[in-house]
């Protein structure tokens, strides 16, 4: 017997693990990071899903499975690396200017892994991928 919304569940299993995250930002490294998760436009979020896959993809026992061009790898790091600068030099820069301040350069490197967590929620969030998920569920025994 099949469990519904199976896939649904590891989804959302992964999500509370990536909200899980250590944080060792303080209150305004933690401002600098809503500042940079909630300014991502979708176009934003898209490129950081893609930028996540590619490198998911270098570990070595999943690069058999997703052949992607180093042109392609070098311009996503590049527009990924634009991104960031652009958030913490612009949108968010008096956030990172504050942090810095009273928390020192740790707090901008900690703000930093808003964008791989942001990458792989846009993916987890993504019915495609939530349905590839509960393809899981068949091979699951509920009694298991």
């Amino acid at each position: 017997m099949k469990t519904p919304g199976y896939g649904n569940t590891l989804a959302a299993l992964a999500l509370a693990a990536l909200a899980a995250a250590p944080a060792h930002a303080g209150p305004a490294g933690d401002a600098l990071s809503r500042c940079i998760d909630t300014s991502l436009t979708k176009s934003d979020r898209t490129m950081l899903a893609k930028w996540m896959f590619v490198a998911m993809s270098a570990y070595p026992d999943a690069r058999r499975l997703a052949s992607i061009p180093d042109a392609q790898m070098d311009s996503l790091n590049r527009s990924t690396a634009a991104l960031f600068k652009d958030l913490i030099g612009k949108t968010c820069n008096d956030k990172a200017v504050a942090a810095i301040q009273t928390e020192g350069n740790k707090a901008v490197e900690e703000s930093f892994k808003v964008l791989p967590q942001v990458g792989v929620r846009e993916m987890l969030e993504n019915p495609g991928v939530a349905k590839q998920m509960q393809g899981l569920q068949k091979y699951m025994e509920e009694k298991k």
